[in-house]
């Protein structure tokens, strides 16, 4: 075999078999694994007769309605299935984490430069090390101790997309809040 070949393809290992002995193996699996409380049976095979063969619009035991969101899929790009509000979402998180990571990077950063001298916390003591770790973390642990406890009020309040975006513009205005005088 030659360094430029290509490994060979692997082909659906599902594709090959009759719907019986998937919807045996299938039952099998989740009886051997004790899946009930994790996924519902019915639900795991209609998944396997997918995996089986995905553009089927002829697959056994789907609703219409999924049939028809296969057929969207299959016709459809990823961009425009989703709608606009979760593509702006998406992009303020995105933001908000770049403009979280270059302040963390900051102060990180400034705490090479010295700030520690000037607080008298350059010692090798175990009270300033873990001072100065402290303060490295600062806006991680604030962030993650009142984004825990309000993440949960704002996702029942205004639903899991919104949540994220206040969350995306709270980081962002941190970020900016930081850099001004």
């Amino acid at each position: 075999m030659s360094i430029d070949a290509h490994p060979p393809r692997v082909d659906n290992p599902l594709v090959h078999q009759e719907y019986p002995q998937l919807e045996a193996e299938v039952t099998e699996f989740h009886e051997r694994l004790g899946l009930d409380s994790v996924v519902d049976l019915k639900t795991l095979i209609k998944g396997a007769r997918v995996a089986k063969d995905r553009w089927a619009h002829a697959t056994p035991g789907l609703t219409p309605a999924e049939l028809e969101t296969i057929r969207k899929e299959e016709e459809d790009s990823l961009s425009l299935l989703q709608n606009r509000g979760l593509l702006v979402t998406i992009m303020a998180t995105a933001c908000a984490a770049i403009t979280q990571g270059w302040q963390q990077s900051t102060i990180n950063g400034s705490s090479l430069l010295g700030w520690q001298n000037e607080f008298s916390l350059g010692s090798d003591s175990d009270h300033d090390l873990l001072l100065v770790g402290l303060i490295n973390a600062a806006p991680w642990l604030s962030g993650s101790l009142i984004g825990t406890w309000l993440s949960d009020p704002l996702q029942d309040k205004f639903g899991r997309r919104p949540a994220l975006f206040i969350a995306a513009v709270f980081c962002v205005a941190v970020v900016i809040g930081s850099i001004c005088p």
